[in-house]
């Protein structure tokens, strides 16, 4: 009988440490055999016979482990492809990530870097935390100096927590609007001493609002007026504070003029601007809220989680915009159901 071709049957269990890590723009995938053993030890078919093979088949093994590892290696870097990676995420941010319900004010997201930890691995599941470090502002137009770029690295460990912060530039003359709507050409005081409130300009410096206005009717003249936003970590809202209005042209006032001005002034002011930033604030909370309520971010991959904590630093007004960070901690989960390859891996 000559015998041609015959064929081993077994299943073997790799004990395999594998090392990743990121170079020159390359994911790299450095595998180590540590072990092997036989769930079904192997048997060797030959005209029906089964002849086992146990000790000839860990001689292959231990001979062409370096072959297996590096076939396995390949296989990896060859799939995960971070150039294509990149274009796909920095596609996914190219519009903005969201957009008020007047279409003016938009969040726009760039994304700066995308981390990898350590995996780990159980009987059913492979965990592989990763990190995406974001650049996010709040503008009516995509600024030209938001991040272009996106890079590559590997974490010794991963975070313990997830921080999201984004940045606000809403334009002064936005807010200007909402104030001379609610200011502008509305008359304050008794009929016998009216006074209407004309050409309003809001402008600011470091941390302080300057409203300059002329008024007309019974008190003509030209005044400014200086308010401070801040924010309460109690209540967790935005209030105006340290109001001041100072005559700068025109004839002296009485003053039961100017408190009647000043209070319909600072009134006005307090329920435009205050309630804009903090209406501003609760959108995008909500937003972020909805954005993490089982959101299904890329196909396959959903979000879970919520806000533990947020608060407002980096408060600044200059070249006519408003600047604030806003910083919320995260209790972030991302479940990964399946990993379409053609849009990541190829």
């Amino acid at each position: 009988v000559r015998i041609q071709q015959v064929k081993g049957f077994g299943t073997m269990e790799l004990q395999l440490a594998t090392t990743i890590d990121v170079l020159e723009d390359r994911f790299v995938s450095k595998t180590e055999l540590r072990n092997h053993r036989w769930l079904k030890k192997p048997v060797l078919k030959v005209l029906g016979v089964s002849l086992p093979i146990e000790t000839l088949a860990n001689q292959l093994v231990k001979r062409y482990k370096n072959q297996i590892i590096q076939a396995l290696d390949a296989q990896i870097m060859q799939s995960v492809q971070l150039p294509r990676i990149r274009q796909s995420i920095q596609k996914y941010f190219s519009e903005p990530f969201y957009t008020a319900e007047d279409g003016i004010i938009k969040v726009y997201v760039a994304p700066v870097e995308l981390a990898t930890g350590p995996f780990q691995m159980d009987a059913e599941h492979i965990t592989l935390p990763v990190i995406l470090y974001l650049e996010n502002v709040i503008s009516e137009t995509r600024p030209s100096a938001l991040s272009q770029e996106l890079s590559f690295s590997t974490r010794p460990f991963p975070d313990t927590s997830s921080v999201f912060s984004i940045q606000s530039r809403i334009p002064l003359a936005y807010l200007e609007q909402i104030l001379r709507e609610q200011l502008v050409t509305q008359e304050f005081g008794a009929p016998l001493a009216h006074i209407r409130i004309e050409n309003l300009v809001l402008s600011g410096t470091r941390e302080v609002f300057e409203a300059n206005f002329q008024t007309t009717g019974t008190l003509r003249g030209g005044f400014r007026l200086d308010f401070r936003p801040v924010f309460d970590t109690t209540d967790k809202k935005f209030h105006l504070r340290d109001f001041h209005l100072k005559q700068v042209s025109g004839k002296g006032l009485s003053k039961a003029l100017y408190s009647v001005l000043k209070s319909s002034v600072e009134k006005t002011t307090r329920a435009s601007i205050e309630d804009q930033l903090n209406q501003f604030l609760n959108e995008y909370l909500e937003t972020a809220r909805g954005f993490l309520n089982n959101k299904e971010v890329v196909n396959g991959i959903k979000l879970n989680g919520g806000i533990r904590n947020y608060f407002i630093r980096d408060f600044w007004i200059e070249e006519g915009r408003m600047y604030f960070t806003v910083t919320a901690d995260l209790n972030l989960q991302a479940e990964i159901h399946y990993i379409d390859t053609r849009k990541f891996m190829r």
